[in-house]
């Protein structure tokens, strides 16, 4: 625990959580499919959803919403098509998906799927993205004497050297 003090201004509390991440099956394997829409599908969450449709929940997959699928399980080919209809629109599309690479839990190339799950999450605790940040709109703070607002916000990042996570906040 490192505490630091200023000598002027507001305490402000800052949280930060360091985790170095350790998997059980180290010889285990991500495949990674390059996956293209026929007729594209330029909304990611309509994608998303035709894509995880084809898993079971407890199957491990990371989506990146446009052309990069993860997977834990290999699909029936390196090279497979499946026709999925949009619930939203109606509309069928072809979806292709071929083997682009297998990567190992322990390689450094997981990061980029430690990113893209870290992504996913901070969706779903209905955080707003702005650069690389993160930000809770609901926990908003209002400074009505200067006209401005003051979101929390929270950024998580995979340190590439050591395979650790780096996530921090602001209150």
């Amino acid at each position: 625990l490192i505490e630091a003090h200023g000598t002027a201004g507001v305490p402000v509390e800052l949280v930060t959580n360091y985790i170095r991440l350790g998997l059980i099956n180290k010889e285990q394997k991500i495949y990674q499919y390059s996956v293209k829409f026929v007729p594209p599908i330029d909304n990611g969450r309509a994608a998303c959803k035709l894509i995880y449709s084809m898993f079971n929940e407890n199957e491990g997959r990371a989506f990146d919403g446009k052309a990069i699928l993860y997977s834990s399980r290999k699909l029936s080919s390196a090279e497979t098509n499946v026709r999925k209809k949009s619930d939203k629109t109606g509309c069928e599309h072809k979806i292709e998906m071929k083997l682009a690479k297998l990567i190992n839990y322990s390689s450094r190339t997981m990061v980029p799927i430690y990113n893209t799950i870290l992504h996913k999450i901070q969706k779903d605790m209905s955080l707003i993205q702005v650069r690389d940040n993160y930000y809770n709109l609901l926990r908003e703070k209002r400074i009505d004497m200067h006209g401005i607002a003051v979101w929390p916000g929270y950024t998580a990042t995979i340190d590439r050297k050591s395979t650790r996570l780096n996530s921090s906040h602001a209150n």
